[in-house]
C-alpha cells in the first residue's frame, strides 16, 4: 500500500549510509526448546501514606506498653520508607520511657532500616542493653549513738562510709539509693523489751538478699517530679502534703498512691522500684543492732522527730516539733547510712497486715494475701507519736487508701548484679 504524503510534508535531504550485511549459516543441530513451569509471586506493599496514618494512630495510644507493641508490629512496613518518615517514627520511639519497651521496638526496627540509620540505632540499643546495675559511689556520713554518762545521756557521732547510687530526677532533685548488703537478722522484739506489743512476735530469723533502699523518705520535690510522669493506673496529686517544703517528706499519701509512684518511677528509670517488704525495712533499720533503736536502748529528740516531751526507758525528755522536719534535719544515720528510720513519718511497706509473725516468710519477701483490700503495714513511727511507736520492731497498719499527715514512704529496688566497692 502506498501512502501519499501530505501536501506540506517535505522529504529531508538524503545521505549515503554504509553498512555491513551479516549472514548466519546454521551448521549446528537446531536448538531444542523445553517448556518449564514456574510461579510468579506478587507482594502488595502498604503505601507510605498508610504507614504515616498508622504511626499517627500509634502516637495517640495512652498505654505505653500497648504503644510499644504497636510499633513492633509496624516495624516490617518501614522497609524502604523515606528518611523523613523514619525520623517521625524515631520521635515516637524515643518518647517511650520504659527502657525495656524501647529496646524491644528498636531491635524490631533494626533489620528494616537503611544502612545510614542502622549504626545510630545500634548505638542506642547498646546503651539500653547495659547492665541494669547502677554505678555505686562512696558517700560519707556520721553514725549516731545515744550513751548514758554520769552527766546524763550524750550523743556520740563517728564517721563512716557506705555505697550508693543516685537516680537523677530532673534538675531539681536526686534520689539517693543506699546499697544494703545481704545478711541474716532476728526479726521482731524480745518479750522483755519496754512498751512491746504482741504483734512483734514471735521473733524469728530472716535472711535478706542485697538490695538498695532510699537514704531518706521520699521528699515533696521527688514526689512532684514523679507525678509529672505518665500515669500508669491512677492519678496523683502533685502537692498533697500538709507541711510544705521541697526537702520535707511527702505525706498525705495512701499506700495505693505510693505504689503508683513506684510504677511511674520504674517506667522512667528502667529499674524495678517498689515499696520495701516489712522484713527489708526492719533489717535496714536495725543495721546490725538488736536494741529498740539503732542508736541504743532509748531515744532522744536530738536524733529523731517524735513527741519528745515523753521519755522512753529512762531516756531524756526533749522537744515536740509537732510537724515534719526536712529529711536528715538531725543528721543521725544508722550503720547503713540511712536517716529518719525512727520518727518523722510512718513509712508504708508492701506487706498485708498480719496480727503476728506466725507463719511469716523467712526469706525477706513481702507477706501477702489474696485480699486486695487488706490493711497494709507501716513502720517507723512519726512526729505525731510517743517514742515507743518509733522502735525498730514497732508495727502498725492502715487501709490502703488512708491518708494522714504523718504517713509517707521510701522506696527500694534490686541491687546491682555484683555489689562491689567502686574502683579506687
Amino acid at each position: 500500500m502506498t501512502v501519499e504524503p501530505e501536501d506540506d510534508f517535505e522529504i529531508p535531504p538524503l545521505k549515503d549510509l554504509d553498512f555491513f550485511l551479516a549472514e548466519v549459516r546454521e551448521e549446528t543441530p537446531p536448538v531444542q526448546l523445553v517448556m518449564d513451569e514456574f510461579m510468579v509471586a506478587t507482594v502488595e506493599l502498604e503505601t507510605e501514606i498508610n504507614v504515616e496514618e498508622r504511626l499517627a494512630e500509634i502516637a495517640t495510644i495512652e498505654d505505653e506498653s500497648a504503644r510499644a507493641e504497636a510499633l513492633v508490629e509496624l516495624a516490617p512496613q518501614l522497609a524502604g520508607a523515606s528518611f523523613n518518615l523514619l525520623v517521625r517514627v524515631m520521635t515516637v520511639v524515643q518518647a517511650i520511657q520504659n527502657k525495656r519497651d524501647r529496646l524491644n521496638v528498636l531491635s524490631a526496627m533494626l533489620p528494616y532500616l537503611p544502612d545510614r540509620l542502622q549504626g545510630q540505632v545500634l548505638a542506642l540499643i547498646s546503651e539500653l542493653e547495659e547492665p541494669d546495675g547502677p554505678e555505686l559511689s562512696v558517700f560519707e556520713f556520721e553514725v549516731a549513738s545515744l550513751v548514758p554518762t554520769r552527766a546524763g545521756w550524750e550523743v556520740y557521732r563517728e564517721p563512716q562510709s557506705a555505697y550508693q547510687f543516685v537516680e537523677v530526677l530532673g534538675e531539681e532533685s536526686n534520689l539517693e539509693m543506699v546499697a544494703i548488703s545481704s545478711g541474716r537478722f532476728v526479726m521482731g522484739s524480745p518479750e522483755n523489751e519496754p512498751e512491746r506489743y504482741n504483734d512483734e512476735g514471735p521473733q524469728h530469723e530472716v535472711t535478706v538478699e542485697t538490695f538498695c533502699l532510699g537514704k531518706y523518705p521520699i521528699t515533696q520535690a521527688q514526689w512532684r517530679f514523679v507525678t509529672g510522669l505518665e500515669q500508669v493506673e491512677r492519678t496523683l496529686e502533685a502537692d498533697p502534703s500538709n507541711y510544705k517544703g521541697d526537702d520535707r517528706p511527702v505525706e498525705q499519701v495512701s499506700w495505693s498512691e505510693a505504689v503508683e509512684f513506684c510504677q511511674r518511677l520504674s517506667r522512667y528509670s528502667g529499674k524495678a522500684y517498689q515499696l520495701p517488704s516489712e522484713a527489708q525495712w526492719e533489717y535496714a533499720c536495725r543495721a546490725g543492732t538488736q536494741s529498740p533503736f539503732y542508736f541504743g536502748d532509748t531515744i532522744s529528740s536530738e536524733l529523731a522527730n517524735y513527741q519528745g516531751t515523753t521519755a522512753y526507758n529512762g531516756g531524756p525528755e526533749g522537744e515536740d516539733r509537732d510537724a515534719t522536719t526536712p529529711v536528715d534535719y538531725l543528721g543521725a544515720a544508722n550503720a547503713f547510712g540511712l536517716c529518719d528510720m525512727h520518727g518523722n513519718v510512718w513509712e508504708w511497706c508492701a506487706d498485708h497486715w498480719h496480727e503476728n509473725y506466725e507463719g511469716a516468710p523467712t526469706d525477706g519477701s513481702a507477706w501477702l494475701t489474696e485480699e486486695e483490700n487488706a490493711s497494709r503495714v507501716r513502720r517507723g513511727g512519726s512526729w505525731f507519736n510517743d517514742p515507743w511507736y518509733c522502735r525498730s520492731a514497732t508495727r502498725n497498719f492502715l487501709r490502703p487508701d488512708d491518708r494522714f499527715s504523718y504517713v509517707g514512704f521510701r522506696v527500694c529496688c534490686p541491687a546491682p548484679r555484683t555489689l562491689q566497692p567502686p574502683a579506687g
